[in-house]
């Protein structure tokens, strides 16, 4: 008890206090918790939509796809230039005809390289097919992947594990408050009891102050009836007459 009277002692205050700033701090992280739960399944759920639709669209950034493409064209520009140089090596000397025109080698040799060209720029453009076709699939895997991560974070939030501790930390607040309001309700009786018992008791000695004075012709004097006032009045406040 804090005094006297009793009440609540003030570590069931700060404990009930306690209690409610923990109910409240676990009910703000429930909300959080739900919300961001929420808006991870909605894009769950659109990236499921996607994968559904088959409008995952491509996968590489831009900078990557970028290079990938340069680096097809340059080898494949590269490939033609080595095959054709090695054909008119193959050829060379014997290119020039005596009267300064070309010999049926030399045309060979253009027909050559003209079709060494053609083939290395139809492998180029497979290849360029090829990295496409490699940037959608790989489109496809990251929105799997992606959905993937997107669930598992849903699974992680813990919403009602929050709510389940604020429920609990909120029961024990009511009933710590419950509990004080009681202790307060019986301390203010118990002042309102005293404070009725010392009432009483003073008016009980202001009449026996005045039951002993002697109202008399030709009775005490002054000093002598204040004497047995105040002998009257002291039996009221202990409970002993005169």
């Amino acid at each position: 008890m804090s005094d006297y009277f009793g009440g609540p002692s003030s570590q069931q205050e700060a404990g009930a206090a306690q209690e409610g700033g923990l109910a409240t701090s676990l009910n703000s992280n429930y909300q959080q918790q739900y919300g961001q739960q929420q808006s991870t399944l909605q894009q769950l759920n659109n990236e499921v939509g996607r994968i559904q639709s088959g409008n995952t669209g491509p996968g590489f950034g831009g900078a990557e796809n970028a290079a990938y493409i340069s680096d097809i064209q340059n080898q494949g520009a590269a490939a033609a230039r080595n095959a054709i140089q090695a054909s008119r090596t193959v050829g060379a000397g014997s290119q020039n005809a005596p009267t300064g025109g070309l010999t049926r080698e030399s045309g060979i040799q253009q027909q050559v390289g003209g079709q060494i060209e053609a083939g290395a720029g139809i492998n180029t453009a497979n290849k360029l097919n090829q990295e496409t076709a490699a940037n959608y699939a790989t489109g496809r895997q990251n929105a799997i992947t992606t959905a993937q991560a997107l669930q598992t974070m849903a699974n992680s939030y813990n919403p009602l594990g929050y709510a389940s501790g604020a429920s609990s930390a909120n029961s024990s607040a009511f009933n710590e408050n419950s509990t004080i309001n009681t202790e307060n309700q019986q301390k203010s009786q118990a002042e309102v009891g005293l404070a009725e018992q010392v009432a009483g008791a003073a008016i009980g000695g202001v009449a026996g102050g005045m039951g002993n004075l002697d109202t008399t012709p030709g009775g005490s004097t002054g000093g002598e009836q204040l004497a047995n006032f105040f002998h009257g009045a002291g039996g009221g406040v202990t409970g002993q007459g005169p």
